[in-house]
């Protein structure tokens, strides 16, 4: 995961974050997930600075979307905290008549409803949960894997938007000190103080790189600006690394990450994680991508 502490995600999360564009973000989860598992309805929980409440932030529903969101549940009398406990997804077949879970008031009681739930972290800890709810058929153990797979995208995509977040709130306290630059400028100076590798590419052209990008790819950064990253992309992973490039829809604002090898001048290979969203750039669209070199995890 990225260099940014908990803690400053929390602070981030409160005082910088969209929250129209938050909500948007995850319901669009929520209702990927409905679609691929055939569900009643899909509900995202932020856990709260107590530890022991589960706040509803989005739901894609067939019904009952709206007591959902406005019941906050608690982490030791429900289905979903005991994932939250567990650390773990795990599945609920008979949640409509064994006890442990929580009924949201106004919902009708079902004894055929099934729940799959399932924490994501963001920072290498637990930071809310997602609640998968059907009625008939049973979850299985197979589902586990694509459960997993969306849980790591919200994780990985609220740490994008966290991260892009932490880069805003400096070039606002930049622009109380000099409000008279140019966005670029103040991109610049924004990423030139912060530990994460970070290069902003243009139509596949590298604009700018920080000095930890220079870093994690052995070369100066002077030498990454106007170039591309194609050179140091393992061969193998080049099509792949394009493919996400050209796949992604720039026009919406979601962040966007991928894993890539690189091999740096040194010679060394390296596994690489991407996190990308993007931004605005001497007024065309581009891309700003952090990079995390997870090659010993």
């Amino acid at each position: 995961m990225s260099n940014l502490s908990l803690n400053e995600v929390e602070i981030v999360s409160e005082k910088r974050f969209p929250e129209d564009k938050l909500k948007e973000l995850l319901t669009r989860i929520c209702g990927v997930a409905r679609k691929a598992l055939a569900l009643d309805g899909c509900t995202i929980f932020f856990l709260e600075a107590d530890g022991e409440t589960l706040m509803p932030m989005a739901a894609d529903m067939t019904e009952f979307a709206e007591e959902s969101l406005s019941t906050p549940i608690k982490v030791n009398n429900s289905f979903t905290g005991q994932s939250v406990r567990a650390g773990q997804a795990l599945i609920f077949n008979d949640a409509g008549v064994i006890p442990g879970g929580f009924h949201i008031p106004g919902t009708p009681e079902e004894t055929d409803e099934r729940l799959l739930t399932s924490p994501f972290k963001v920072d290498n800890r637990v930071y809310g949960a997602i609640c998968l709810r059907r009625k008939g058929p049973f979850f299985i153990g197979a589902e586990l894997a694509l459960v997993d797979s969306f849980t790591a995208y919200l994780g990985e995509t609220l740490e994008t938007f966290y991260l892009f977040q932490n880069i805003q709130a400096k070039i606002d306290e930049l622009k109380k000190e000099e409000n008279s630059l140019a966005v670029e400028e103040y991109y610049s100076r924004a990423l030139d103080n912060i530990e994460n590798a970070a290069i902003i590419t243009k139509k596949g052209i590298i604009e700018f790189a920080n000095d930890s990008a220079a870093k994690l790819f052995s070369v100066q950064k002077e030498k990454l600006v106007f170039g591309t990253i194609a050179g140091f992309v393992h061969n193998d992973d080049r099509e792949r690394a394009f493919e996400h490039h050209i796949g992604w829809k720039f026009d919406d604002g979601f962040p966007h990450f991928y894993l890539i090898r690189i091999t740096d001048k040194e010679r060394y290979q390296k596994q690489v994680k991407v996190n990308a969203l993007a931004i605005m750039w001497e007024g065309e669209p581009a891309v700003l991508n952090f990079l995390t070199d997870v090659t010993e995890r």
